[in-house]
């Protein structure tokens, strides 16, 4: 029977990523429909019987199962190439007949709104799965999907790991935990933090592209810094279509202006034109050709190895575990990822940094404070003993700690803050 399965899988050009859990579909419903099938008449009965049920349980399964999973290809459609076919791991293939029908969104500070907006302008009969991405915190609850449903368009809800994909629902992104789509099911995950933030952006766009390719839309939204722009950019490479939000629409401006100076996305839009662009997209069959990345891309490294990261040393440490950064070029993307898997984007690393140095600062000034209160602790404890020399010795030991103390608190103060630097690059790209 399975040899069966896998012969209609060959002729259907399904991948061989699907081909097992299809023939282990069809071996389950084979398995509960045998036995209740019509008895038929002569000495073959049985394998007559057998043979016409695996048939037609067969054909429902991969039909059914056929359309999430996979998107068949036509006779002429050549098979993909393997990885290395051409130089740098890049190769081209045919792109899928399906339409847009997976959409990928991500959205930061200003998000809950814009994201609100655009569900409001989709239709109930949307032919696509939606899965969004919103940067909140760790420890935080989020309400996202209730905000969603009251929207009255798509179902909302946070996405639970190994659910099927199904067109017509909103995936949102739980916190604390990565959101991954691939083919036909969901995943969540907490691996570690990209550009600071689990869930990240990047993560959600760059694993539908390797699963949906072509078929993916990705959508940049409201936000500062730029999580984001490498996963559109991932999209554009593997033939998907890709949306920024106008950034003069946007309630921040820098993430989708981000997405638009590194991957010149394929529409720049207001917030209110994006939904009907969406269903649009979404009854269209892909035009352009499937960049697809080959495995040995910067998205994992070999943690064995002696140098575990794709691309070279960067001399920088991680933000998050103080591992070495290796750095990668994406396009024109300057990426750094460490050994644990903890990656940046330029400005994600130097919003990181800021936040470093204003903690080594501040730990700078506490110390220095505990200094003076030890110094001055023992220079009392001298003089109740008569030991005046000691005591001087602590108390100019203790007024040395207080002017360095007075001085690094200016220097606090005067310094711009990590939130600073963030509205700065907000600024800069809204006045791109």
């Amino acid at each position: 029977m399975r040899a069966r399965v896998r012969d209609w899988l060959n002729q259907l050009g399904v991948a061989r990523a699907d081909a097992e859990d299809l023939v282990l579909a069809c071996s389950e419903a084979c398995a509960n429909s045998v036995e209740h099938a019509p008895a038929l008449p002569g000495p073959n009965a049985l394998v007559v019987r057998g043979t016409l049920l695996v048939d037609s349980i067969v054909k429902l399964t991969v039909r059914d199962y056929g359309r999430w999973h996979f998107a068949p290809r036509t006779p002429e459609e050549p098979q993909r190439y393997d990885a290395g076919d051409e130089p740098g791991g890049l190769k081209t293939q045919p792109a899928s007949h399906s339409g847009h029908d997976i959409v990928v969104i991500g959205a930061s500070a200003g998000g809950v709104g814009a994201i609100a907006g655009l569900v409001r302008s989709l239709p109930a009969d949307l032919p696509a799965a939606v899965f969004v991405v919103l940067h909140v915190m760790s420890t935080g609850t989020s309400v996202l999907p209730e905000i969603l449903l009251r929207e009255r368009t798509l179902p909302a809800a946070h996405a639970v790991d190994g659910e099927h994909v199904e067109q017509g629902r909103i995936y949102v992104a739980p916190p604390d935990l990565h959101l991954l789509v691939e083919r036909g099911r969901v995943r969540l995950s907490r691996d570690a933090k990209e550009n600071g933030h689990r869930p990240a952006i990047d993560t959600l766009f760059r694993s539908a592209a390797r699963a949906y390719e072509s078929r993916v839309v990705g959508v940049v939204l409201s936000g500062v810094l730029d999580d984001g722009s490498a996963g559109l950019l991932r999209v554009n490479l593997h033939g998907g279509a890709t949306i920024a939000q106008d950034p003069e629409d946007a309630l921040y401006a820098a993430m989708s202006q981000n997405a638009i100076d590194h991957v010149q996305p394929d529409l720049d839009l207001p917030l209110a034109d994006i939904g009907p662009a969406l269903v649009e997209l979404a009854g269209r069959p892909p035009s352009r050709e499937i960049l697809t990345i080959a495995p040995n891309d910067p998205v994992a490294g070999d943690p064995g190895s002696l140098d575990p990261q794709p691309g070279k040393p960067s001399g920088f440490t991680c933000p998050d575990c103080g591992g070495a950064l290796w750095e990668s070029e994406e396009g024109e993307i300057l990426r750094f990822r460490c050994r644990v898997g903890h990656q940046f984007s330029t400005e994600s690393l130097f919003a990181e940094q800021a936040e470093g140095v204003d903690a080594a600062l501040w730990g700078g000034l506490r110390a220095l404070e505990e200094r003076v209160a030890l110094n001055r602790r023992l220079e009392e404890r001298m003089r109740s003993r008569g030991q005046a020399r000691n005591a001087e010795r602590f108390e100019r030991r203790a007024q040395e700690s207080e002017r360095n103390a007075a001085l690094l608190r200016d220097l606090l103060h005067d310094l711009q803050s990590p939130r600073d630097v963030a509205d700065d690059v907000d600024a800069g790209a809204g006045r791109r």
